[in-house]
């Protein structure tokens, strides 16, 4: 058993360096399945070994960590064997294209959005001390509770769509931000958008969503430097933990010393290596008792409900039969929802297909204008990371909203000079 074990160590370290070097070399980064499979085989492959040590192990995560391993080399062999595409994807993203005005008002409009949905948020709430960004901060007790009000479940709908709304578009308004501090004109506008995102972005009291800005950032030097910026990107990687670490100590009432410290990394690394890999432990534990789901009972698309079609949230559950709580969701991979829809097998099949697609939302991005295609790319590569821990459908319903509200705000303010030139005229 302990040479089993050494041998899968190895596998696994062997993967994760095959995954790298498919996404650092031959113009791998401007394809999103390399960076799909680079951020898979980080977390998911570790936390098939490590994931024993935080929850209870079983034959059914033993199996699902020899495919995982299988998973990741599979789709590191598919990147090799079509890489002569690499460079096609690096034109269509324009890396170089200039800013235009076309640029500054859409990414002005969305700032004023965000700003205005995290003003409506603060109003709703009844004071910025009923937040989940203080709650955070400086009333701990509180925290789950103002948390939960400040996104779940805020009681206007109308303000809770439109933060939803803004959170999903904090990662693109952040990376225009960065390209925008390259032109001395625009850094202070660009500096104080970025303050502002991260202040709407934390109302929720979500420390997520500020590392998803600090991974667009990553996403961005990897993406725009000829060379790998391997300091830069070990000093983020280095700052994205320090800041978890810190908003956990933040809102905890425990004193502060060396026990509660090691408690808080522990937790730290269980939820970044540990939970992604169990959670499909725990989907496949509930099928394997209740049987495979019905594909169109579980996959959301526009409409499923005025069509006739019941859906049911696996995520919540699941959760709810591991936890005992309506409130908890077990999200989980594509990887392991298609394999509880289809069986181990298929499913495993189905999931590789579905991961292979993802490169195709690069031609989305290429009807847009030049100028928009660099931060477009990025953001959707932002959105992608999230595949080891909730469905590919989701996340592409994601990317296509974000492409239409640009399509949708350039073509009104098209309409609108139009109609100012006809009555000048």
């Amino acid at each position: 058993m302990d040479d089993w074990q050494a041998v899968k160590e190895i596998i696994i370290l062997f993967e994760i360096l095959l995954a790298t070097g498919v996404f650092l070399l031959n113009d791998g980064r401007y394809r999103p399945l390399a960076l799909v499979n680079l951020i898979g085989s980080l977390i998911l492959l570790p936390g098939s070994l490590v994931y024993g040590e935080f929850y209870p192990s079983s034959s059914v995560g033993e199996n699902l960590g020899h495919f995982v391993m299988l998973f990741s080399f599979l789709i590191s062999v598919w990147i090799i064997a079509t890489g002569d595409i690499n460079k096609i994807f690096r034109n269509i993203i324009a890396i170089e294209a200039p800013i235009n005005n076309n640029y500054l008002y859409i990414w002005r409009t969305l700032l004023l959005f965000i700003f205005l949905s995290g003003i409506a948020v603060i109003v709703e709430r009844g004071g910025i001390q009923e937040t989940g960004l203080w709650g955070m901060l400086f009333d701990s007790e509180r925290y789950d509770l103002l948390r939960a009000l400040s996104h779940k479940t805020i009681g206007n709908v109308l303000v809770k769509r439109l933060y939803s709304y803004s959170l999903l578009l904090i990662p693109f308004v952040s990376v225009c931000a960065f390209v925008l501090l390259k032109y001395k004109k625009y850094r202070k506008e660009a500096f104080l958008g970025l303050l502002i995102v991260i202040f709407v972005a934390l109302l929720s009291g979500t420390r997520g969503h500020v590392i998803n800005i600090l991974f667009t950032y990553l996403l961005f030097i990897i993406i725009t430097n000829n060379k790998f910026p391997m300091k830069k990107a070990i000093t983020l990687i280095g700052l994205s933990f320090m800041l978890l670490l810190t908003l956990s100590i933040s809102r905890s009432s425990d004193e502060v010393d060396y026990e509660t410290l090691s408690n808080k990394v522990h937790e730290v690394v269980r939820r970044i290596v540990a939970s992604p890999f169990y959670t499909g432990v725990v989907h496949m534990e509930y099928v394997n008792q209740t049987g495979l789901w019905d594909y169109s009972s579980i996959t959301p698309f526009p409409g499923k409900n005025h069509l006739g079609f019941d859906h049911i949230n696996s995520f919540r559950v699941v959760g709810e039969w591991y936890s005992g709580s309506e409130e908890e969701n077990m999200n989980t991979s594509e990887i392991f929802l298609q394999m509880s829809i289809f069986g181990v097998g298929v499913g495993g099949a189905v999931a590789i297909i579905m991961f292979i697609v993802t490169d195709f939302v690069v031609l989305f991005v290429s009807f847009l204008e030049r100028a928009f295609r660099l931060p477009v790319f990025i953001t959707l590569l932002g959105y992608f990371k999230n595949s080891i821990s909730t469905g590919l459908t989701e996340i592409i319903y994601m990317c296509l909203i974000l492409i239409l509200i640009i399509f949708v705000l350039l073509a009104a303010r098209y309409f609108l000079l139009r109609t100012v030139r006809v009555c000048k005229s």
